[in-house]
């Protein structure tokens, strides 16, 4: 069974009060945020998009360095033992894979509403 609360608790025992601005607590607005947002786009899958919001950062290069950005391991393993769906999960991954500031500025952007939201 697929479970948001696992993904939460997981995200917030990788992340804690990490003290470079990327702490559970952002991660959560973000996730509160996109939320909300996709309250407003029927045509949005919910799931996806509290997917990635909630794991956008579990492989930041900033915390956790190239290797783990370009791979996503965290974000794979917790992925794996959630009960989502592998068509989901993976949906997920490339969401993560297009997000970000630095490669907004690369010309990288998602290629779907979700990723957007």
């Amino acid at each position: 069974m697929a479970n948001i609360e696992y993904i939460k608790n997981a995200v917030s025992e990788l992340l804690g009060n990490n003290s470079v601005g990327h702490d559970d607590k952002h991660v959560f607005r973000v996730y509160d945020y996109a939320m909300s947002f996709c309250d407003e786009i029927p045509n949005a899958n919910r799931d996806l998009v509290a997917l990635a919001a909630l794991l956008h950062d579990c492989d930041d290069y900033k915390l956790f360095g190239k290797e783990a950005e370009r791979l996503l391991p965290n974000a794979r393993r917790i992925l794996a033992d959630s009960g989502f769906p592998n068509d989901i999960c993976e949906k997920c991954l490339e969401i993560i894979k297009t997000i970000g500031y630095s490669k907004r500025l690369m010309g990288i952007k998602p290629n779907c509403i979700e990723g957007e939201i």
